[in-house]
């Protein structure tokens, strides 16, 4: 497991391994992701989850190797493998995971059975990748719903989405282009869009930046956090820092806030006083009033603004 991928931070390391006793017998087995590996120049493996035991033994594997087909194009396996949650799941303990295609757009969620490794039939499509997921119970019915942030294709847009897990068989709304075909559309519990801000809309970026591995549920408050970055570097250093942002949606699946950090503040408000962008200053109501007001909600089969969700 390659270090620049965790970062120190537990919400990216809980993404790449798991320990946890799968089987009830007091003992702790490892669950983690063995990375892609070139064997020869010009070659990939897809990622892969093992289980081993105390004694380094594989008790299971899995790769996610599904073949699924839109108007745009055949999406043929290579995938990545992250690690989401465990849950009891209609009697069984299952694992719930995530896959992202290397070479085209196409993402899944799907859940093994924690004893061994096999398969549950319910996988949840997706027309872009899919950056940070969690379970959790949000519609307060005691079972924990699949809870998602990632990018689409299709809208070109970021996205934040909620589903009970016994729905989430089937593809997420996207334009007809990047539907899965043969696949029946799901039912959520919400699913909201953010779309690029003018910093975006300026260097030509297709889709919003969503920062990896660091969508979470904030205990406190009961809300949803999504991190966005406004630049061209996804990976943070002294010369690049990230240029982020978060979008905070309360328990009625609303934005009802945007936490602009430091670093888009001077990025931002250094080209507005250039006039490369338009007034309102970053870091002021004005300006999160429209992000607030760009975004869109799923209501009753079709795309609403803020307003008219409420």
């Amino acid at each position: 497991m390659d270090d620049k991928f965790i970062n120190g931070d537990q919400r990216a390391l809980k993404a790449f391994l798991r320990v946890i006793d799968i089987d009830d017998d007091g003992e702790n087995e490892i669950i983690y992701i063995h990375p892609q590996i070139s064997e020869k120049q010009g070659t990939m493996e897809m990622e892969k989850i093992i289980c081993i035991n105390k004694n380094k033994e594989e008790l299971w594997s899995y790769r996610f190797a599904d073949i699924v087909f839109s108007e745009r194009e055949d999406l043929h396996p290579i995938y990545s493998a992250k690690l989401i949650d465990t849950v009891t799941f209609n009697g069984s303990k299952i694992l719930f995971c995530y896959s992202n295609n290397g070479p085209s757009f196409s993402s899944a969620v799907y859940g093994l059975e924690l004893k061994t490794g096999k398969r549950i039939p319910k996988t949840l499509w997706c027309s872009r990748h899919i950056m940070g997921a969690i379970l959790k119970d949000i519609n307060k019915d005691n079972i924990s719903d699949l809870v998602m942030d990632g990018l689409d294709n299709g809208f070109e847009d970021g996205i934040i989405l909620g589903v009970e897990l016994n729905k989430m068989d089937g593809y997420r709304l996207t334009t007809n282009e990047y539907k899965i075909k043969n696949k029946k559309q799901i039912e959520p519990i919400f699913y909201i869009r953010i779309p690029k801000n003018d910093y975006d809309i300026m260097m030509n970026f297709r889709t919003p930046g969503l920062l990896q591995n660091t969508f979470l549920f904030r205990e406190n408050d009961k809300k949803l956090i999504s991190t966005f970055f406004a630049s061209k570097y996804s990976q943070p250093s002294a010369e690049n820092p990230i240029v982020s942002y978060a979008i905070e949606v309360d328990s009625n699946f609303v934005v009802d806030d945007v936490v602009i950090n430091n670093s888009l503040r001077v990025l931002r408000d250094t080209l507005v006083a250039h006039g490369k962008l338009n007034p309102p200053y970053t870091d002021t109501k004005e300006y999160k009033k429209i992000i607030k007001n760009s975004i869109l909600y799923w209501k009753n089969g079709k795309w609403v603004s803020r307003k008219e969700f409420e």
